[in-house]
Parts: C-alpha cells; structure tokens; sequence
C-alpha cells in the first residue's frame, strides 16, 4: 500500500468512527425523546378544545339566513330551517330563478319526513307565501328569521 492509499484508509477508517459515534449520540437523544413523545401523544388523544367555545343554536352564521317555515294554513309548528346564501347563488346574479329552485330544493329536502311534508308530495309543485300571503319568488327578497308557509301546489290559506 502507498503513502498515499494508507492516508486514505486513515482519513476512512476516521470517518467511519466518527460516524458510529453520531450514531450512538442520536441514539441516545432518542431514547430520551421516546418517553416525552409519547407523554405529547397521550396528551393530545385527551385534549379538548378549551379555547373553543360552541355557539348556541340560534346564533346566525354570516352568510346564513334562517328561516321559520310553517305549513300552509296553520300557525304553529315551525321548523327552522337555515340557507347558505353562498349555496344558493348562481353563475349570473340575474337568474332569480335558479336561485328560487334552490332554495326550494333545500326547504323540501329540510322538511322531508317532518308533518309539514308527509311523503309523497312532489316538489314540483312546492310554493312558498309570506305573511302577507305574497308568493314568494325572489330568494334575495327574505329576511333573517322570516316565517315562510310551505305549500305543496295549493293556494295560500
């Protein structure tokens, strides 16, 4: 072996220990960090989101209106039922249509199985009146908490 191969084989030989003793070294860090990580994962399968607090179920969300939709002809029996306006909106602001088919849609599909919607009514034929007994045909016309009726093809009573 040359002078120069052997000062290779040094300069190998140095840097293989040097790595084995990294190794031991983190090895060690390891060890210490095992217990403490596990501590954390225990703590956060236990932790509850203090800081967070839940609303209460008449708290309107921006962006939401809800609505008190009764059965046409009766006074009592609301149920409440809360729109995404952003659910609603259509390509084009000018398609008060679509945006009233939607709104349909979600009432009918909110009161399905409920007294006001007994199966078997078709949603073709799904109208809503206001107080006044006005047909509703402009969703960007209600109001928060505004009281609805819901008739399915009959004149409002």
């Amino acid at each position: 072996m040359t002078a120069k191969e052997h000062h290779k084989a040094q300069e190998v030989s140095r840097l293989i220990d040097e790595l084995q003793t990294a190794i031991k070294s983190n090895r060690g860090h390891l060890s210490k960090l095992g217990p403490q990580l596990q501590a954390e994962q225990e703590q956060f399968s236990s932790y509850v989101y203090q800081h967070i607090k839940s609303l209460p179920a008449n708290t309107l969300i921006p962006g939401d209106l809800q609505l008190k939709i009764l059965e046409n002809g009766k006074d009592t029996g609301e149920i409440s039922v809360c729109i995404s306006i952003k659910d609603l909106e259509s390509n084009s602001p000018t398609q008060t249509g679509d945006m009233m088919e939607k709104l349909l849609l979600r009432i009918h599909q909110r009161l399905q199985g409920s007294p006001i919607n007994p199966p078997g009514l078709n949603f073709s034929s799904i109208r809503l009146f206001d107080e006044h007994g006005q047909e509703i045909r402009n969703p960007l016309l209600l109001k928060n908490e505004q009281k609805i009726w819901v008739s399915y093809g009959k004149a409002y009573r």
